[in-house]
Order: C-alpha cells, then structure tokens, then sequence
C-alpha cells in the first residue's frame, strides 16, 4: 500500500501538467511532437492538442506515454535497491543485520521487477491496441461532394471520388471511356460465376473479394 499511494500521486500530478496544452496550430503535423507538446502528450492528433477534440485513442496514447515514463523511473529504483542489497551482502562480514538488510533490499527489489515486468506487459497491450485503431482508422472513408470537395479521396473499398462529387470504381477511374456505346466495356464482375468470361481481367480497382475483378468485355 506504502508503494502504491506514491504511484497514484505520480500518475495524478503527470496528467496535471499534460492537461493545459490546448492552444492553437501548437502541431505542425497531423500529430504532435515531444517538442511541441512535451513528452506525455507525443503523438496525440493536432485537433486534441489545439481544440481539445480528443478521441479515445489520444487518452490511450498520453496513458501509454505515461506508463513508459513511470516504468522507467521504477525500473531505476529497481536496480538501485538491488545494488544496495548487494553493498549489503559484500559489505556485512557476517554481521547479521547488514545480511538481513540485505535480504530485505533484494526480497523487494524482486517484487518490484515482478510489478514491472506486470506493467510492460501491459503497455505493451496498450501500445499494440492504439496501432490497431491507427489502421482502422487509416481504413475510413469519406462522403464524396458536394463538387470536388474530397477529390481523389477514397470514398469505398477500391472506390475514389470525381471532381463532380460521384463516388466511382478505380475500375471506372482508370478506363473512363469505356461503355455500352463502344465496342468493349470495363466494368467490376464477378469472376466466379458460372459461365462468366473476359478478354482480361484486373485485379485491385473493384469492391469486393478478390474474384470481383475489373474486367474487359467484348461487345
């Protein structure tokens, strides 16, 4: 309990001093620096840092980023108490209170690198769930329009937005001309249905599985 009062205070007078950074364009980049922002608040996004508009993403991140910093203060005390049990052993000539200072310094030195170890563990799982919502997010679309609002954003699966606001098919954006009125068309079918067959085929600039392929029909 004595080791843990410490901690919490820590953690709470950390998130103090990370709280009042909202400010404006504090963030060159999309997201912030050490720099710009100080080491608890790095790699947060630039609208969390200067509007407050935070995701949950950004609290686990300045989470993560404060565990990293407690963890490495921790894991120094570790090894400080393990060099002074040692002092101890080296140094105690078979006085037996500088033995049994020394076995208390190395008992909890030993327990607190089992809390530390716990604790990276857990970082680590943090760490690994902020980079799974960083791709999923990376996997968002947008709403094409109205005009060229979002042009040459990705509105779907392998789909893109036209200056004039459609959402079409990369299949569509890289054989423009092709339609009904010519003698060939381009289009995405499906090409694992029975009976279906093609000039050629494209894979990657259609929605779908991977049988869904752009596709050259003869007319």
């Amino acid at each position: 309990m004595s080791l843990c009062r410490p901690v919490i205070l820590l953690c709470f007078l950390l998130l103090l001093f990370a709280l009042p950074v909202f400010a404006t364009e504090i963030c060159t980049g999309s997201t912030c620096t050490s720099k710009e922002v100080g080491p608890f608040m790095v790699s947060i996004t630039a609208a969390c840092a200067e509007t407050g508009n935070c995701s949950l993403q950004d609290i686990m991140q300045v989470f993560y980023n404060i565990g990293n910093y407690i963890l490495a203060i921790i894991g120094s005390l570790v090894l400080l108490m393990y060099i002074i049990g040692g002092v101890y052993y080296l140094t105690s000539g078979g006085d037996s209170g500088k033995v049994s200072k020394g076995t208390k310094y190395i008992t909890v030195s030993t327990f607190g690198l089992l809390i530390v170890l716990f604790a990276y563990a857990g970082v680590k799982t943090l760490e690994s769930v902020i980079r799974q919502q960083g791709q999923i997010a990376s996997e968002e679309y947008v709403v094409c329009g109205p005009g060229s609002f979002n042009e040459g954003n990705a509105c779907g699966m392998n789909m893109i937005c036209t200056e004039d606001g459609q959402c079409i098919t990369e299949c569509q954006q890289n054989h423009p001309s092709s339609g009904w009125a010519v003698d060939e068309m381009w289009d995405c079918f499906d090409t694992s249905a029975e009976g279906f067959s093609a000039s050629s085929c494209q894979q990657g600039l259609c929605p779908g599985s991977d049988a869904v392929q752009c596709c050259n029909l003869k007319l």
